[in-house]
């Protein structure tokens, strides 16, 4: 009997494979039939968590004795020896498959790439890069070499590649060699492959390493990690870069911003460091795409700084932002001081399309807390009327009541989670009857209560009432659950349940 015609769309196939539980049922699934075989080897070898199975594919590879003069944890290391012609064209077409690997650090204690990487370049010189058709790299190093050594596996068209570098042995950082074998390192991967849309880089010791990085001009997506952050001519050249969507790094150092326009397609951008360098590099933004902005302050600073800061967020992107997060160490006011959230708030309210909203501050003094109340609810719910998420985190002094939860959720309809430091639920029995919001809020998550409520069944139906698909989150600042503590709030937990249940 002929097959149906299903298995012969390629497609189709390909997507039965990918649902498969595990790589053996995909190994089998080759074995059955003709149609199977290509898109489940496709499949298989897609992706790579190590290099050594394909490096397996010839008989030649054998762990070999190393020198007793190299500094490593194992006292045997795969080595490639004579490969044959037929293995050759074996790992062609399986080396084909392969769209996206990682290499990892324990993999350099069993594998010595650069002899097998090299032996394997010098037969394939001919036939371009040894992963022809690789899409995504993901490589963690412990010094530069070794990523040279992977050179020639990845291909011109490259277009995602994340790089982690480790920590090298002290001896090698104080041979001045560091900064030196990274900069090498860079260049090697501009010359390789200079198309990369996709640029991850983590760990790196020396700034000046990153000055390469503006030279990948087709960037799309670049986040810098783990690393003293991209000079200021960096973040100068990244400003010119067209195509440049995504960004995220840190800045310290003054002279980051231009003056004329820059990042002009920016969409998304993670950035911390020192306040007055944000501040030039917002500057400088000219993008009117930009939509989602996270700002880390690491060192505090004083409060005209932030205040600059937030009010430069407030005035330039107040036609396109939807999502925001603040995360910064409150100035170094006196114990006991009490700073209203408004202080930082008030900035930002010209975000008229915003969508998701977070605020943290860690205060530097111990004592110095932040007041929310329920009129800096109602200012934030009539000016932020598209609020989907809003989380605040902080150190408080006030709580918010019930009510004042609900009338925030009557305003902005759109509401799904809500994540507050302390509210006083203790309200709602009181409370006059709602005709029924029916709201489509999703999460109340509280840090901290007040007290138990006396009756927790109105609680329960208040909530219920107004948002009939909430789940009400409970915990202490410490992230421990408060079901020991507060016996009747989770009594309005279970009634809620069994209400939704019907």
């Amino acid at each position: 009997m002929a097959a149906h015609r299903m298995w012969q769309v390629y497609d189709l196939v390909l997507s039965v494979m990918e649902q498969l539980p595990d790589n053996r049922s995909r190994a089998r699934a080759a074995r059955v039939c003709r149609a199977f075989y290509d898109p489940a080897l496709d499949v298989l070898w897609m992706d790579l968590s190590s290099l050594l199975p394909i490096f397996k594919l010839f008989a030649c590879l054998q762990k070999f004795p190393m020198s007793a003069r190299l500094i490593i944890w194992q006292n045997y290391r795969y080595q490639l020896g004579v490969v044959l012609p037929d293995e050759l064209v074996r790992f062609n077409t399986y080396a084909g498959r392969v769209r996206s690997i990682i290499v990892e650090p324990k993999h350099y204690g069993d594998i010595d790439f650069a002899q097998i990487v090299s032996r394997l370049a010098s037969y394939c010189a001919d036939s371009g890069p040894l992963l022809a058709h690789l899409q995504k790299a993901t490589i963690k190093v412990v010094h530069p070499w070794d990523c040279l050594a992977l050179l020639p596996l990845l291909p011109e068209a490259l277009s995602y590649l994340e790089l982690r570098a480790g920590s090298p042995p002290d001896t090698f950082v104080a041979a001045g060699r560091g900064q030196v074998e990274e900069t090498e390192m860079m260049k090697s991967l501009l010359a390789r492959v200079p198309a990369l849309n996709t640029l991850q880089v983590m760990g790196f010791r020396h700034p000046q390493t990153l000055l390469i990085v503006p030279a990948f001009t087709h960037l799309r997506y670049l986040l810098v990690h783990g690393s003293p952050g991209l000079p200021a001519l960096a973040w100068r050249s990244l400003a010119a870069l067209e195509t440049l969507e995504e960004l995220a790094s840190d800045a310290h150092e003054e002279g980051c911003g231009v003056s004329s326009s820059g990042f002009p397609s920016l969409r998304s951008l993670t950035l911390g460091g020192k306040t007055t360098c944000m501040a030039q590099i917002l500057q400088s933004i000219t993008s009117p795409y930009l939509q989602s902005l996270q700002l880390y302050t690491h060192t505090p600073d004083d409060d005209m700084t932030i205040h600059i800061l937030l009010e430069k967020v407030g005035s330039r992107f107040a036609d396109s932002l939807l999502s925001l997060g603040v995360y910064t160490g409150t100035v170094p006011f006196a114990h006991g001081t009490v700073i209203p959230i408004s202080h930082y708030m008030r900035p930002l309210l010209p975000l008229r399309h915003l969508q998701r909203f977070q605020f943290q501050a860690n205060p530097i003094n111990f004592g110095v807390k932040i007041s929310l109340t329920n009129a800096d609810v109602q200012e934030m719910a009539m000016a932020w009327l598209n609020l989907t998420d809003v989380f605040l985190h902080f150190e408080y002094s006030t709580s918010i009541s019930g009510r004042a939860v609900i009338d925030w959720a009557r305003l902005c309809p759109c509401l799904k989670t809500i994540q507050l430091p302390r509210v006083d639920l203790s309200d709602l029995p009181n409370s006059e009857p709602s005709a029924g919001l029916g709201h489509g809020l999703r999460i109340l998550s509280i840090r901290s209560l007040v007290a138990d409520p006396t009756d927790p069944v109105r609680v329960a139906i208040q909530l219920y009432s107004n948002f009939p698909h909430i789940t009400l989150q409970l915990s202490f600042g410490d992230g421990r659950r408060a079901d020991m503590n507060f016996p009747r709030w989770m009594e309005v937990q279970r009634l809620l349940r069994r209400l939704q249940r019907g």
